[in-house]
């Protein structure tokens, strides 16, 4: 869903994402994070660091993205990145495209309300039994969820409220035997159909109860910008025509 900041230098980064924005004519959405999986860096040959590096590095590219993006000539002084008086392509989009940080801890979650314009919310620490086969964790439930919004909102300050809060809907299921399929869910992951049922990355039910689920977590956590798989798009089409306008 993001692109890796590991993998691309961000002043290369600032100038082909601006450029992408000019030719869109403003249509770009730059969406980011630290890179963690590990295979990957090993197959592409790039060392990979402790998370805290990671971070670190990580934060000193998103300044010297937006640096770059001003138009101006800019310089940047840091641990990991070193920029002299470079200028890049100028954005369509004023004072910059949307950035999306995705996170799921307390640092990467502060950093993205202080930085970002979408924040995407993603489980917490991989690893535990009640992660699916696919790595993404059914038990963040609504409590789980209150709290990583009131990390962003620690970074974000007086800014929260122009934030748009995102989550990855990782499993969707337009059924009417809802109860069955949350239980051969919770089955898989070791949690229980109310942890499923819970879940803001879990969609489970008849069209008009996951229309209502949706609005639910949009009044709850303030989640209002949902990120389907290509896979699903045909069992969601239903569900969007519906909350137009909502």
């Amino acid at each position: 869903m993001v692109l890796a900041n590991d993998f691309r230098h961000p002043v290369v980064l600032a100038k082909d994402t601006a450029t992408m924005d000019i030719l869109s004519e403003g249509r770009l959405e730059l969406a980011i994070g630290t890179g963690w999986i590990k295979h990957q860096y090993e197959a592409a040959g790039v060392r990979y660091d402790p998370p805290g590096i990671r971070v670190d590095r990580f934060e000193e590219a998103i300044t010297v993205i937006k640096g770059c993006w001003s138009g101006e000539p800019f310089s940047f002084e840091g641990d990991h990145y070193h920029v002299a008086e470079i200028t890049c392509p100028r954005p369509f989009q004023r004072p910059h495209p949307p950035i999306l940080i995705a996170g799921g801890g307390p640092r990467m979650l502060k950093i993205a309300g202080r930085e970002a314009d979408i924040v995407s919310i993603a489980p917490l620490t991989p690893g535990s039994a009640t992660f699916d086969r696919f790595g993404h964790d059914l038990a963040n439930s609504g409590d789980r969820v209150a709290g990583q919004v009131e990390w962003i909102r620690q970074g974000a300050g007086p800014r929260f409220d122009g934030i748009e809060l995102s989550v990855i809907a990782h499993h969707v299921t337009v059924t009417e035997n809802a109860d069955q399929v949350r239980e051969e869910l919770a089955a898989q992951t070791r949690t229980t159909p109310d942890e499923v049922a819970d879940s803001p990355h879990v969609l489970i039910g008849p069209t008009s109860a996951i229309v209502e689920t949706l609005l639910d977590r949009r009044e709850r956590h303030g989640i209002s910008y949902i990120i389907f798989d290509s896979a699903d798009l045909d069992a969601v089409a239903p569900i969007v025509d519906r909350l137009v306008g909502q």
